[in-house]
């Protein structure tokens, strides 16, 4: 799992290293394919990545895969979560309902 989390939520600096790697794809796409660029192509496409802030970090979106997971709970486990996980929205679906 630390791995999972270096994976999709490193630092731009550290994915940084990696540009001077390259491989060959010989399956896929027959060329020479940069690591750093497949990196960062694959968070993008898992959407894990929306944006970068101006310090050159990028800016995680997180609530895209929360949603997904908690969209199939029942209420009690929805309000469970979000009172556990995310509790400016367990506020904020408190206060509307």
């Amino acid at each position: 799992l630390p791995f999972e989390y270096y994976l999709h939520y490193s630092k731009m600096i550290d994915r940084q290293i990696f540009r001077c790697v390259e491989f060959e794809d010989d399956l896929g796409f027959g060329k020479k394919v940069n690591a750093y660029e497949f990196w960062n192509n694959d968070l993008y496409a898992a959407e894990c990545v929306h944006e970068s802030s101006g310090n050159g970090n990028a800016v995680y979106n997180t609530k895209v895969v929360e949603v997904d997971r908690v969209q199939n709970f029942s209420k009690f486990k929805k309000g469970l979560y979000y009172f556990l996980f995310d509790n400016k929205a367990f506020r904020k679906k408190l206060r509307k309902k």
